[in-house]
């Protein structure tokens, strides 16, 4: 896990937030059923590192996860898991600094990316984050 754009703390933490906060945003638009409970296994995070993010390319944000569906009242498995790979392009040199300058941020992106991806995998009602990727 590599993730750098915040002030030193627990970093486990921190990332845990960057993916909550999309999940929590989108709740109201889950409907079923059946009560679930999600579960997300991250195999690979990994943001630039600020020597990386000064260079012209960039390089990669890296999002590995498995994520499985249970039963909420029962624990059985209802779907998965199932692995997904969100890698995408990571703004480098000038790029990322105009991006921040906009509000950009690696969490911003990284978040709007988990975003569009519940919406997709889930085919939820919502917005997309309408960021690019």
């Amino acid at each position: 896990m590599l993730w750098q754009d915040e002030p030193r703390g627990d970093r486990y933490a921190q990332v845990r937030s960057i993916l909550e906060r999309p999940l929590r945003g989108l709740l109201p638009e889950f409907s079923g059923n059946r009560d679930v409970v999600l579960q997300l296994r991250v195999i690979r995070f990994h943001a630039q590192t600020p020597r990386v993010r000064n260079m012209i390319f960039g390089g990669a944000h890296e999002l590995e996860f498995t994520f499985a569906l249970y039963d909420a009242n029962t624990g059985a498995l209802v779907y998965g898991p199932a692995y997904r790979d969100l890698t995408f392009t990571a703004y480098g040199g000038r790029n990322a600094v105009e991006a921040e300058a906009r509000g950009l941020t690696q969490r911003v992106r990284i978040e709007g990316r988990f975003h569009d991806w519940m919406i997709s995998e889930f085919q939820l009602a919502a917005a997309p984050s309408g960021l690019t990727f």
